[in-house]
Order: C-alpha cells, then sequence, then structure tokens
C-alpha cells in the first residue's frame, strides 16, 4: 500500500516557478535518494511505465516546474517537475508530504538556486574533487571525465558524472575555470537529444508495430485474446531506456532482441554512446 513518508520544508514563496532577481534567474530543484520509490505519473498523467522509472536514479535532481500543483482532475495535489526533456508529476498528500512506497532516504529541496544545466570536461591533470550529495564522501573526477552542472548552491555546483555508475554530486565553484571547460548547453548530447532520439524512436515504432501485427494475426488464427507486448522508451538528456512490457514477455523473443540491440548498435556507430541490455530491457547510455 502506498503511504506517505518524508516532508519536505516549503519556503515562504507561494510558488517555486522561475524567477528574476536582480538580473539573475533562478529556479528550484528537488533531490531525492530513492526516487524510484515516489509514486509518479507521466505527462499523460497516468502511472509511469517501467521504462519511464528508469530514469530516476539516485539523487538525480529533478527541476521543478510548479511546486503546488495538480492533476488534471483540479483535486489531485502534486509536484510538476521535469527531467530531461520530460514532464513528470509527484503526487503529495496535500500537506507537503510526498507519497512513496518505501524510505525516500536523503530528500532536500534547493529554492532560489542559478540553473546551469551545462556539460563540462575535465581538463586538469589530476582531476577534480566530487563530493557525494550528503557532502559525506568524497570521490574523484578524473581527467577526460565528463559532468552535467545542473545547478549552483552556496559557492558549490551540483552535477552529475555521464559515466556507467551516473552519480551525482558536488563540485566547488571556486576550481572551475582553471579545472575543466564548459560546452555549449547540451551541446555534449546534441546527438541523443536529436538525430539518435529520433533515429531509435522509429526503430522501436518499426518494432512494436511488427509485433503487433504478429500478435494480431495470431490471436484471430487461435481464437486467443492475448496482450500485445510493446517497446516503451524513457529519455533523459543522457540516457534512452528501452523496456518490453508486459515484464512476462522479457525473456519470450530472444532471437528478435538480438537484432533490435543490433540495430541499435548500427545507429549509435560513430557516436560516444553506447548499448547494454538485459532480457526486456535496452538502455543507450553516453560512454
Amino acid at each position: 500500500m502506498w503511504h506517505f513518508l518524508l516532508c519536505f520544508m516549503l519556503v515562504a514563496a507561494a510558488s517555486t516557478r522561475s524567477s528574476e532577481s536582480g538580473g539573475l534567474r533562478t529556479e528550484a530543484y528537488l533531490i531525492v535518494q530513492h526516487p524510484d520509490h515516489l509514486l509518479v505519473y507521466n505527462q499523460y498523467q497516468q502511472r509511469i511505465t517501467t521504462g519511464e522509472r528508469l530514469l530516476f536514479t539516485p539523487f538525480i535532481p529533478m527541476h521543478i516546474v510548479d511546486l503546488h500543483a495538480t492533476l488534471s482532475d483540479n483535486y489531485t495535489p502534486c509536484v510538476k517537475i521535469r527531467l530531461g526533456d520530460d514532464i513528470f508529476y509527484l503526487l503529495t498528500n496535500g500537506q507537503k508530504t510526498l507519497l512513496s512506497s518505501a524510505s525516500l532516504g536523503y530528500v532536500r529541496l534547493f529554492n532560489h538556486v542559478k540553473s546551469l544545466e551545462d556539460t563540462v570536461r575535465i581538463i586538469h591533470p589530476t582531476g577534480v574533487d566530487f563530493l557525494s550529495p550528503d557532502k559525506l564522501h568524497e570521490d574523484k573526477l578524473l581527467h577526460g571525465g565528463v559532468a552535467v552542472r545542473y545547478f549552483q548552491y552556496e559557492g558549490m555546483i551540483y552535477g552529475q558524472v555521464l559515466d556507467n555508475q551516473q552519480h551525482c554530486g558536488w563540485i566547488d565553484q571556486s576550481v572551475a575555470t582553471e579545472k575543466y571547460t564548459v560546452s555549449a548547453k547540451s551541446s555534449e548530447h546534441e546527438e541523443l537529444s536529436k538525430k539518435i532520439r529520433d533515429r531509435i524512436g522509429g526503430k522501436i515504432r518499426e518494432v512494436n508495430s511488427a509485433l503487433k501485427s504478429l500478435f494480431l494475426y495470431f490471436c484471430a488464427q487461435s481464437n486467443q485474446q492475448k496482450i500485445i507486448p510493446q517497446w516503451h522508451i524513457a529519455m533523459s538528456d543522457h540516457a534512452i531506456a528501452c523496456t518490453l512490457e508486459p515484464a512476462n514477455y522479457a525473456n519470450s523473443f530472444p532471437e528478435s532482441d538480438e537484432y533490435l540491440l543490433r540495430d541499435l548498435e548500427n545507429l549509435i556507430i560513430g557516436t560516444n554512446l553506447g548499448v547494454r541490455s538485459i532480457p526486456g530491457k535496452i538502455e543507450i547510455y553516453v560512454k
């Protein structure tokens, strides 16, 4: 049963929509240690799919669009957020409490911060110190590493390392100019967010159409009613997750899944992207 967990503090302002202060555009971000435990609706105001839930990785900063929103029924309270290019709704109980299925762990709302949302590459030979989201642990971003900078807060910059682990954390703002170079906004992922998205979306639609035709044919021949399996896509700035649903079909089409995997690999030849998979799930990611 869904239950209420962990109240997050609301600031005195009536809303956290973008604001201007002395010419500086400010935003708000919500960080949750276990965001996959949240009760989330997608842009169609339906419960998110398994593929969409893969976007809610630990400590990923969720860009607040409206802290005091409601669903289209004008009754159900929620927090409207943006994650990558997608809009989601985090359900609340109307009392400043997020709805969740289990413990959310660390939760923090960062309000009136400077939004960056660009990409940096580490150029300093010794790398850059990288603190965990709770600032209790320290790691190192090595020379040549790439990270997304999300926002600036009290002399620190919150970002995410673009590697297989995709860890989030803090970089000291004071070392910025000497230790990394800033790319144009979203330039590091231009292929992923435009050409590659279109190509992968087209391939998935093609496969879904074939699955639908095949299942309709066999259902008609056997006089049986079966749920038609379909691949669902969830996209962020730096990853594309494809999930076969219903989940019980995950091991049903190993040969066709292998063909799809090869087709996707061919679509990203010459890019800085990679493909990894388990039965029923395929992810295209930045190497």
